[in-house]
């Protein structure tokens, strides 16, 4: 063996030995992500039972078009049981509250509309309004 291949030879060693140590911080680093991963789900989780639990008959509507009126929120939401009415708010444009007699009604509805393109540049956002 001559100078040349056993300096192959110890850089090929050298180069497995920082694969194999690599090794360790690779399953390290997955382990890492998947605790992440499931912190993120459960964090979700999380927001979502805060979510049922605030729910009430009350919508929350924000981003409508400044045209919107009384009558295209009825048609939009009187095909959910329950609709009671919908309310401008006078000065405050973009925005409306929808009253359902229930809150499954209202669950149904915000669920159905949320994000939904009332027209072409605005996707309303649809939320259980604050008590």
């Amino acid at each position: 063996m001559n100078s040349e291949e056993v300096n192959r030879a110890a850089n090929a060693i050298a180069a497995a030995e920082a694969e194999l140590q690599e090794l360790p911080l690779r399953d390290r680093t997955r382990r890492i992500q998947s605790v992440i991963a499931a912190q993120t789900t459960l964090v979700g989780t999380a927001v979502s039972m805060m979510t049922e639990i605030q729910s009430n008959s009350t919508l929350f509507i924000t981003n409508l078009p400044i045209e919107t009126t009384h009558d295209a929120l009825e048609t939009l939401f009187r095909q959910f049981p329950g609709y009671c009415d919908v309310r401008l708010v006078p000065g405050r444009e973009g925005i409306a509250f929808i009253d359902f007699d229930n809150e499954a009604g209202a669950a149904s509805a915000k669920d159905a509309l949320n994000g939904f393109k009332i027209s072409a540049t605005n996707a309303i956002s649809v939320s259980f309004a604050k008590k």
